[in-house]
């Protein structure tokens, strides 16, 4: 006798699709997205404050095929080497704004 596995039912935080699934198909996120691009589901995701301390400490997460085709998000602690890696990123990003501000040569 084959036994039923369990199944649950995620829902797009953005537009409310819902999609069901076998329990062990889904990975933990704390966001479900679908994906359509008519809805603008993505754009839905809460983000932290720019005041709000976390942001310093924490990313964005992004897993494709989290629950079938569904996006997952999930905000994480990053760890030392993530936070030199987006320090180095906003060095870089300061630095081209600088040359576009002075307008001077890249070379």
């Amino acid at each position: 006798m084959i036994k039923e596995s369990e199944k649950i039912t995620i829902s797009c935080y953005g537009c409310g699709h819902t999609i069901t699934l076998r329990k062990r198909k889904v990975s933990f996120a704390q966001y479900y997205i679908c994906g359509r691009k008519s809805f603008n589901c993505k754009e839905k995701i809460p983000r932290p404050k720019l005041s709000d301390n976390l942001i310093n400490n924490m990313v964005l997460v992004e897993e494709m095929n989290a629950a079938g085709c569904f996006y997952g998000y999930r905000y994480e602690w990053a760890d030392k080497e993530t936070r030199k890696s987006i320090g180095r990123a906003k060095e870089l990003l300061n630095a081209g704004i600088d040359l576009l501000n002075n307008k001077k040569p890249i070379i």
